[in-house]
């Protein structure tokens, strides 16, 4: 069995991972010309110019601009050809496939209960057990251990190419009491309930504290940051354009992207006006209709040639 056969991959339109639920990547929404299509959704690509050149940027999608990133599933009968065939399989996968990481949790696990009873202040991010088995972040403690890769000592993290975060839409309406936490005097008290609540905060925006640094090889990264927009964190401060900005510095500072995908910037009541709009203006400006530009912020994290795609919806449910 050779390796470089079981692991080939199907290519699927990045849009149908990072924000699955908008359904922005169908035939219905993505025809040239689709009215449905050009009145809710707003795609922007900026591609970097090479050396000192001037990028290139569009506004316009149509059925011909599918983002293709190779995706499979992992096949366990390779795994038990051998030991050291599944070691190198194992490797293999996560090298040349893209990996989705869903945000959100589905329980509290009982050392989180104990610290929301304990009345503890600060609370980690409510990240699930896959998160934070497979991929370090800046605001965990340094010696937190991850998986390794096949047999090697290598976390899987060094391995990952092209990563997708994906934040559901359900994630905006679970707090405290959808985990049975009130707040209601009887069982728990209100500080309870709000510490429970800022760490579900921190766990919407996990995916811009991952440590940049030790992933030297992404190649392609896909990060749903809708939160941002959304009316929730108007009234809560989850994420704030301070912070982004600073993490946005930080991917720049390690990484050179193929592809960077960033879904929900300029979404709801942040849409962003790009008509008449040049790749030299992007390039220049600092902000664009008095928000961010926030290609300008990342451009540094790409690569020449490299790209950078806003994908954004005026409402979510059309």
């Amino acid at each position: 069995m050779v390796i470089s056969h079981v692991i080939t991959s199907k290519p699927i339109c990045a849009l149908n991972l990072v924000v699955p639920d908008w359904r922005v990547c169908n035939k219905e929404a993505t025809q040239p010309g689709g009215s449905k299509f050009s009145r809710t959704t707003q795609i922007v690509t900026y591609v970097r110019g090479p050396r000192f050149q001037v990028g290139t940027l569009s506004y316009s999608f149509d059925d011909n601009d599918h983002i293709p990133t190779p995706s499979r599933d992992i096949d366990p009968d390779a795994l038990l050809v051998s030991m050291g065939f599944s070691s190198e399989y194992t490797r293999e996968f996560y090298r040349t496939n893209t990996h989705v990481f869903n945000l959100g949790i589905g329980h509290l696990t009982s050392e989180t209960v104990q610290a929301v009873r304990e009345g503890r202040g600060h609370l980690q991010p409510l990240r699930s057990h896959r998160l934070r088995e497979i991929l370090p972040f800046d605001d965990e403690e340094v010696s937190t251990v991850k998986r390794k890769a096949g047999l090697t000592p290598t976390p899987i993290y060094q391995h990952l190419r092209h990563i997708v975060f994906h934040s559901p839409l359900e994630l905006m309406l679970v707090d405290a009491e959808s985990f049975g936490i009130t707040g209601d005097g009887r069982s728990h008290s209100r500080i309870e309930t709000e510490a429970l609540n800022n760490a579900l905060d921190l766990d919407r925006s996990a995916q811009l504290w991952l440590s940049w640094s030790q992933m030297p090889s992404l190649e392609s990264v896909y990060l749903d940051l809708r939160i941002y927009s959304h009316d929730l964190n108007t009234e809560r401060r989850c994420l704030s354009k301070s912070q982004i900005i600073d993490r946005a510095r930080e991917m720049g500072r390690h990484l050179r992207l193929k592809v960077l995908m960033l879904a929900g910037l300029q979404s709801y009541g942040f849409t962003v006006a790009y008509d008449g709009i040049t790749a030299q203006d992007i390039e220049r400006w600092d902000e664009i209709d008095g928000e961010p530009n926030w290609i300008k912020i990342f451009r540094p994290a790409v690569r020449e040639k490299g790209r950078i795609i806003l994908v954004d919806k005026l409402i979510d449910n059309a």
